[in-house]
């Protein structure tokens, strides 16, 4: 991720991110993902049924379509199956508008049509475990699945999208230095970021040179500036999150191609990430679909 040529929508402040209705994941029910073998997710055991399946993985009868304001207990499913994915609405029954804004960003993150009604495909979607979703991102390659999920709800971006820049800038999401070109051997090139070599590659920075750091190959000073106050450039779900926000402020201003471009600059080279990336927007999103 190259220094931005235009920072023009990118939220400066996490205060003037809206996080309605958002709640924390629950970090003491599983490993920080970056701890955890790949092989040992603690989120890939024995498969639960999803909500709307009975034990055996057969589906039941799709609640109607509803939307805001309904009443009923196909509203208290809708709230608890989104609740999964961290929207923490209270399960009262009740299709009032902090539902209607849920389903929104949920419509928004998971890429199908954004109109607050809960029809045939919002309910495929919604009755989804994430842990289902989950272990389909890691099949195809993302390092971190369950913090692109988390993130993508928590910044409001397309999770294709996501996904899209976890394997462009880092092949699916490594927590590694970029190959910039820098102005002395002080800052560390292509390996593994850890915090002690992050703090002393930021002490050398305005010396050597900035080198992209993490997941999403946050470079500009600025952004992993951001980072830091938020917990550390060198954790991986720092970095995304200030990354797929950088992202979706882009994207919100410009549109999703031109927020490609920006994200990772200017130029020729820009340009063809931007098409390369619109192209693999399309394969994700076919990845992403129930």
């Amino acid at each position: 991720m190259s220094q931005p040529t235009d920072v023009t929508g990118v939220p400066e402040e996490e205060g003037r991110v809206d996080t309605t209705g958002l709640e924390e994941f629950d970090e003491d029910d599983a490993l920080e993902e970056e701890e955890v073998d790949e092989e040992e997710d603690p989120l890939e055991g024995e498969e639960e049924p999803e909500e709307g399946e009975d034990a055996e993985g057969r589906v039941l009868d799709i609640p109607d379509t509803i939307k805001e304001g309904a009443r009923g207990d196909g509203v208290k499913l809708l709230q608890k199956s989104l609740n999964r994915y961290g929207y923490g609405l209270g399960v009262d029954g009740d299709f009032g508008p902090r539902t209607d804004t849920a389903v929104r960003r949920f419509q928004h993150v998971m890429g199908i049509s954004v109109d607050g009604v809960v029809g045939p495909e919002t309910w495929r979607y919604v009755l989804r475990t994430p842990r289902r979703l989950i272990k389909k991102l890691r099949r195809k390659g993302i390092k971190m699945p369950r913090r692109a999920v988390e993130e993508s709800v928590r910044k409001k971006c397309r999770l294709a999208c996501a996904c899209v820049l976890l394997v462009k800038e880092t092949g699916g999401g490594r927590n590694v230095y970029g190959h910039d070109p820098v102005r002395c051997n002080g800052t560390p090139t292509g390996g593994t970021v850890t915090e002690a070599n992050y703090r002393s590659y930021k002490a050398n920075r305005s010396r050597c040179g900035a080198q992209g750091v993490g997941p999403l190959q946050l470079t500009w000073p600025g952004f992993q500036d951001r980072a830091d106050a938020q917990g550390g450039c060198w954790r991986p779900r720092v970095n995304i999150r200030v990354g797929l926000d950088i992202f979706a402020g882009y994207m919100r201003e410009d549109g999703m191609r031109t927020a490609y471009r920006k994200y990772n600059g200017s130029g020729p080279a820009a340009e063809r990430y931007a098409d390369d990336a619109m192209r693999l927007t399309r394969i994700w999103q076919r990845t992403i679909r129930v």
